[in-house]
This record gives C-alpha cells, sequence and structure tokens, in this order.
C-alpha cells in the first residue's frame, strides 16, 4: 500500500486493495472515535465551513455557506439522521424568508443581479441569520439550486414537509431562476471566482427543477402545497436548462473570453454525485464517462484533486507570497491580480474529490457488477484515507484538512483544518464501500 502518500501512519497500515465489512467498520470506529466525523453545528442546525476556532475567523470559514450545509445536510440524510437535515433545512429556509424581498425585487427589476451584494447571499452569519456586509460574490447559482434540490429529494421521499415559509419561497426562487435567464446567466459558482456561464451551476438548478417538477406531479404530496405552480412554466425551464447544457458539456464552460474558457473543472464531478444528473435528467452515459475521465485525466495530482488547471487559490508558498486575509479574499472581479503569483502546475490538490469518485464508482460497481469499478472505488477510498492529518498536524491528527498545497517544495495541509465539507464527502463514501462490499458478498 505504499502507493499512497498517506499522511496518518495508523490509518497507512490499515489500506486495503479488498475490504470486509469487519475492516470498514473497524477503520469507521477509529475515525468515529477519534473525531474525524464529528461536525459542530450552531444551535439553529446550521454548520460553519469549518471548526469555528480563532484562527478560522481571519478566514471566514466560521461563516455558513449555503453550498457546505446541503453537502453536511445529505450526508446526514443518506446515513439516517433525517431530523438533523431537515434542522438545516429548515433553518436555510428561515434565512433566505427573512431576505425575501431580495428575490422580489430581482424579480421586479428593483434591484439589478449585476450586482452580487444584491443577489440572494449565499454566505451569512449562521448564529444571527443575518447578510454581511462585506462583499462577497453572492452570484452563485449552484448554491441555491443544491438548496432546492435537497429539499425536495426529501419531500418526494416524504422525509421533509414544506411549510409555509417554504411554499412562499419555492415560487420566488424559481421566477427568480427565470428572471436571471439560470441557463444563459453569468455566476460565480462553485469557486467564487470569475463570473462566467457554467454547466456546474446550470446543473445544480436544472437537478432542483427536476425534483420539483417530480414532486408536483405527485399529487399526494401537492395536495395542498404548491398548487397554484405552473407545470408549464416549470418545464419550459427544464427544457432552457437542458438544451444549454447540450452546447457546453462536456465542457464547463465555452465562453472564449480569458479567464470564462475552461474545458475541466472538478466541480462537475458533482453533477455526477449528487446530483445524479446523467442518471435521472439528462440519461448520457457516456457524457458521464467523458467527464469522469477528463477529471482524473488533468486533474488528479499525487495528493488530492485540483478544482482546475491555473487555479492559483493556496498556490505555491501561498503564506510566502500574500497575507492570511489576501488568500482567501474575493477574487471574482481581479482574479489576474491572483494569478500573477501562480505557476502552472502548482496547483493547490483538494480533499472533497476523491470521495465522491470512490462512490461514483461505488454506484457503477452496484449497477454492474463490474470489478474493475469497485477496484477504482477503493482506490480513491485509499486516497481520501490517505489525505487526513497525522500527527504531525498543528490542528491535531484524524482531521480531513481542505486541501494540500506547495510549501518549500511539499505538499502540506492548508489552515483549514478540519473542512467540514471534505468530512461529509469521506463519510458518505464508507457508506457506499460497505454497501459495495456487502454486494460482493452476497
Amino acid at each position: 500500500m505504499n502507493k499512497y502518500r498517506y499522511h496518518n501512519t495508523v490509518l497507512g497500515k490499515l489500506l486495503k486493495t479488498e475490504y470486509s465489512i469487519g475492516q470498514i467498520d473497524h477503520i469507521y470506529k477509529l475515525l468515529q472515535d477519534e473525531g474525524t466525523f464529528d461536525f459542530k453545528a450552531f444551535e439553529n442546525g446550521l454548520f460553519p465551513a469549518a471548526t469555528s476556532v480563532s484562527e478560522k475567523k481571519l478566514t471566514n470559514y466560521d461563516k455558513v455557506w449555503v453550498r457546505d450545509n446541503i453537502y453536511i445536510a445529505n450526508a446526514f440524510y443518506e446515513n439516517f439522521n433525517i431530523r438533523q437535515s431537515r434542522q438545516t433545512l429548515y433553518s436555510l429556509g428561515d434565512f433566505f424568508f427573512k431576505y425575501k424581498e431580495k428575490f422580489q425585487k430581482i424579480i421586479d427589476g428593483t434591484l439589478s443581479p449585476h450586482n452580487p451584494m444584491e443577489r440572494p447571499h449565499i454566505r451569512f452569519d449562521g448564529t444571527h441569520l443575518a447578510e454581511l456586509n462585506e462583499k462577497w460574490p453572492h452570484a452563485q447559482n449552484d448554491a441555491l439550486g443544491y438548496y432546492l434540490w435537497l429539499m425536495f429529494k426529501m419531500a418526494n421521499n416524504s422525509d421533509f414537509k414544506l411549510r409555509n415559509k417554504e411554499i412562499e419561497l419555492v415560487p420566488l426562487f424559481i421566477s427568480y431562476f427565470d428572471k436571471i435567464s439560470y441557463w444563459e446567466d453569468e455566476d460565480s459558482g462553485h469557486w467564487e471566482e470569475t463570473k462566467k456561464i457554467e454547466s456546474s451551476s446550470i446543473g445544480a438548478v436544472l437537478s432542483a427543477l427536476f425534483e420539483i417538477r417530480k414532486y408536483l406531479n405527485n399529487k399526494t404530496l401537492t395536495e395542498k402545497t404548491l398548487v397554484d405552480l405552473d407545470h408549464v412554466f416549470i418545464e419550459k425551464l427544464i427544457n432552457k436548462g437542458m438544451n444549454s447544457l447540450t452546447h457546453i458539456l462536456p465542457f464547463e464552460c465555452i465562453q472564449q473570453e480569458k479567464n470564462k474558457y475552461r474545458e475541466v473543472d472538478a466541480a462537475q464531478l458533482f453533477l455526477i454525485y449528487p446530483l445524479e444528473l446523467f442518471e435521472n435528467v439528462i440519461k448520457d452515459e457516456k457524457l458521464e464517462d467523458t467527464i469522469l475521465r477528463n477529471v482524473l485525466t488533468r486533474l488528479k495530482g499525487e495528493y488530492g484533486i485540483k478544482r482546475y488547471m491555473g487555479d492559483s487559490f493556496w498556490t505555491a508558498d501561498a503564506r510566502k507570497k500574500q497575507k492570511q486575509s489576501e488568500i482567501t479574499a474575493d477574487y471574482s472581479d481581479k482574479i489576474e491580480e491572483r494569478n500573477k503569483k501562480h505557476r502552472m502546475g502548482e496547483e493547490a490538490q483538494w480533499c472533497i474529490f476523491d470521495s465522491i469518485v470512490s462512490i461514483i464508482y461505488g454506484k457503477r460497481f452496484i449497477k454492474k457488477g463490474n470489478k474493475k469499478d469497485y477496484n477504482q472505488q477503493v482506490h480513491f477510498f485509499n486516497r481520501a484515507l490517505a489525505q487526513i492529518t497525522g500527527d504531525d498536524c498543528k490542528y491535531g491528527a484524524f482531521k480531513c484538512p481542505e486541501l494540500y498545497y506547495l510549501k518549500d517544495g511539499e505538499y502540506t495541509y492548508n489552515d483549514i483544518v478540519p473542512l467540514f465539507w471534505a468530512q461529509a464527502n469521506l463519510w458518505l463514501a464508507f457508506k457506499e464501500l460497505k454497501r459495495s462490499v456487502e454486494s460482493n458478498v452476497a
């Protein structure tokens, strides 16, 4: 197992090419006992991006990101803690409802969607459910799409009941997506950078609309809720999203301007899982294969997976080149400034992706029974475990970092340890691997 550059020697000795249920349970219990899967929520059920300690406040990771919370809530949901998932969604709903006029004013033209600060905020003070005055690239359609997607995914399974707040909010979201023409809207997307038309953002909204349509078509669920929604209008929005992705995929962005055009972006993995866009909506297995192959061929590194080629976030020796506040600043309208300090090939390698890839291959194995898929599932599961910190980490061992970056020629964890998004993905990877092993044994 030496091919994995593991950081935790205890875990390194436990990596296998074939796992039994007992071995998976042993590793899981070890991590559980060590606090790897601890998620410290606010009283209202929302989560900061990372453990809220003083140093994280310098990076604003003590704040709530909608997207991160959905990934955490989905992990709780898939691991059968429906109550926690529901509480997180309700608190996000409380926040959006508090600022619902923002949706309405953009819809009626009073506010401009071209000003990201006038858009619905996707990062906020989770303790007080309050917007932040700090300039931030809030034009992130993927985050809004994820929120609706999980809500209706759970509602379609009778695991989430819409309150009057959600019943009032959902039509606003839908009209908002139409007003901004989400299928051709430039947003800052998953990485909160240069605004462009991104397949990963369009796909998140499209997946949400698909779940809403599914909900509306189930009369037992909608007898008393959302009865006034225009089915034809929603179908129109779905078709526009589908048509747009037909032209963009398998690329992330086909706009030719500098800093916009991008063939491959690891955010596209999320279209495969958890959104399952190609399984449920587009239904194009070859397109899914192409995206997965492109990401792994061009972005997979020795320690993790890059977000995209040329990514200057936590570039090599970032601490020497930038102040802490500059590393995590808003570069959505000045990315060239940060890119000047970056050399191609020195991108940070992230810890949120390998678990996702492991899950993708696991679901393929369950579906088709191809041993190659199982081998890949185990391989990326092991890579995710290898990213967990060891005793040399100043933030503690057995934690999931945000990423590894080059420092004096060697890859090391950055300041965000642990990142709850990475924890959530690893937690789901355990569940999927156990499912595969159980299926294989049966």
